[in-house]
């Protein structure tokens, strides 16, 4: 079962809801299926930074420092 599938049978399955839920990856075609959740895209791995561009994730970080600012800036991990 691929990565999408397995993605798509765990939101029908536990219905998470935007905004407390986001996804990040580096992989363009788990993007697409981001249902509404909130997108963070890595650069650095497999797919190159025009490929994560083309994917219009709502955020893109090079290093895992940038990461936490932009989740705490919606509410998530405050106290970290």
């Amino acid at each position: 079962m691929s990565k999408g599938e397995r993605l798509r049978l765990y939101m029908q399955k536990n219905a998470p809801k935007p905004p407390a839920t986001f996804i990040i990856g580096d992989i363009p075609r788990i993007l697409h299926a981001t249902w509404g959740l909130m997108s963070v895209s890595m650069t650095g791995g497999f797919v190159s930074n025009s490929r994560l561009q083309a994917t219009e994730p709502d955020y893109i970080f090079r290093g895992h420092h940038e990461l936490l600012p932009i989740l705490q800036r919606h509410g998530l991990f405050r106290d970290a």
